[in-house]
């Protein structure tokens, strides 16, 4: 959710957990220190007080990540 829409809907929505997808979004809910490649995957309290959890992003996912997803599709189509 981008910063402006999480800042000004946060009265409004109370979401339960809020899965952050890159480090963009981990930086803004966590810490400007933050790295994803450290954080993903570790439940951390958002400046919000909402549990959070980080990932990599589905579309700028590492490198391997995206070879072995890659692979495995093609597998499925061969």
């Amino acid at each position: 959710m981008p910063r402006i829409g999480l800042t000004k809907n946060s009265p409004f929505v109370r979401p339960q957990v809020i899965i952050a997808l890159g480090s963009v979004a981990l930086k803004y809910l966590l810490s400007p220190n933050a790295r994803i490649t450290k954080d993903r995957g570790q439940w951390f309290t958002t400046k919000y007080g909402i549990p959070a959890i980080a990932t990599y992003h589905p579309g700028l996912s590492p490198p391997a990540y995206r070879q072995r997803s890659g692979e495995s599709q093609l597998g499925s189509i061969l």
